[in-house]
């Protein structure tokens, strides 16, 4: 039988936040910030995250969707130089939403 070592939140929100490093970077060039809030990180992770595969279904969630939302805006121009984005949950169903402040 195999062991399956089961990660706890912290570990888990460390792999979000470790997936979503490409991508501050990729807008910290055009002077937007990313902030992942762990009540962003825990939505993440309950739509992608697998045990079975580990941390590549979260960062193909996190293309498929953060990137693709926040590449939208850039192109919309609701973000610029300076915006700073937050990622979080913020309602009682835990519905997760990218906000730019």
């Amino acid at each position: 039988a195999l062991s399956c070592s089961i990660l706890g939140t912290n570990q888990l929100e460390k792999i979000c936040h470790n997936a979503m490093k490409g991508v501050k970077r990729r807008l910290e060039t055009q002077g937007i910030r990313v902030i992942l809030e762990s009540s962003g990180a825990r939505v993440i992770l309950d739509e992608s995250y697998d045990h079975n595969y580990g941390a590549r279904p979260v960062e193909r969630y996190l293309e498929n969707t953060v990137v693709t939302t926040l590449s939208r805006m850039l192109i919309s121009g609701d973000l610029t130089s300076g915006s700073v984005v937050h990622i979080e949950s913020f309602d009682a169903e835990d519905s997760s939403s990218l906000d730019d402040c």
